[in-house]
């Protein structure tokens, strides 16, 4: 009897230890995220337009940039497919970089767009344009 409870105690101590997290969350968020994604997928929808790449024969050929900003935990997106520019520097889309559970959320205000793992990016955006048609950009890509 002796030896089954000095069992259970060694058990229940070694299993009540928590392993501390070798990962140490940056002070700047956006550190972690910035950077060039190559994109894997990509699709535009357009009221009754759409665009999904690859498909159709036509390969795939983009890239997502995230690029630090001057303002702490914000970065600025430009996105480039198949030599047309989607999102410039002149367009000036900055999102706000923040921790959600297991990777980092890319904000507008309260809206979240995408997430971000500092290796893998998910974006999706879906509204009206100024004709009041639907549109919906989402793509996925790899550092």
């Amino acid at each position: 009897m002796k030896k089954l409870a000095l069992f259970l105690f060694v058990t229940l101590a070694f299993s009540a230890c928590k392993k501390d997290d070798p990962a140490i969350t940056p002070q700047n968020p956006a550190d972690v995220v910035a950077g060039r994604y190559k994109l894997t997928s990509f699709s535009l929808r357009q009221g009754s337009q759409t665009i999904s790449l690859p498909g159709n024969g036509v390969a795939l050929d983009g890239v997502a940039n995230l690029s630090k900003t001057s303002q702490e935990g914000y970065v600025k997106l430009t996105l480039a497919v198949n030599n047309n520019e989607f999102f410039g520097e002149a367009d000036n889309i900055e999102l706000e970089v923040r921790k959600t559970s297991e990777a980092y959320g890319l904000f507008d205000g309260n809206d979240q767009y995408g997430d971000v793992d500092g290796n893998n990016i998910i974006f999706s955006l879906s509204g009206t344009d100024d004709n009041n048609q639907q549109v919906a950009l989402s793509f996925v890509g790899k550092k």
